[in-house]
């Protein structure tokens, strides 16, 4: 199996930092957009709710690997599938529990080897592109 990443991912974040760099000046000023469609997408908080920082918490995001593509494996293994190469799965799981393999990380260029372990730190960690808290800050608390 061959590590790559996917065009969509690339493109796909080219496309929020250009949207990161277009909505800055906004963002810092405080002042919303001022054409008919920004108005009206624009999201509206009232002066008494919280702030989004006061209110946040990781769990009115959902599960942390919930099986958002039903294909029976959580989202956690889907990337170690997708992401290792000489994976080995744990037995009667339908290989959806990675249990080792090595990570060949493009950003890095570092060779990972990972190796499940039962709690704490994993070798091999899988994030957000964007801080979940920061999304929250950034509208999702509305």
């Amino acid at each position: 199996m061959k590590l790559t990443r996917t065009t969509g991912t690339v493109f796909g974040i080219s496309i929020a930092a250009i949207a990161a760099l277009l909505l800055t000046p906004t963002l810092i000023s405080g002042e919303r957009p001022t054409t008919p469609a920004a108005q009206t997408m624009a999201p509206t908080v009232s002066p008494e709710a919280p702030s989004p920082a006061s209110s946040y918490s990781r769990d009115l995001f959902g599960p942390r690997w919930a099986d958002v593509d039903r294909n029976g494996c959580d989202t956690r293994n889907d990337v170690l599938k997708r992401d290792l190469v000489d994976v080995v799965f744990k037995a009667g799981t339908h290989d959806c529990v990675v249990l080792s393999g090595t990570l060949h990380d493009p950003l890095t260029g570092e060779t990972v080897s990972f190796t499940r372990k039962s709690s704490g730190y994993q070798p091999v960690q899988i994030d957000h592109i964007v801080p979940l808290a920061v999304a929250w800050s950034s509208g999702a608390a509305s």
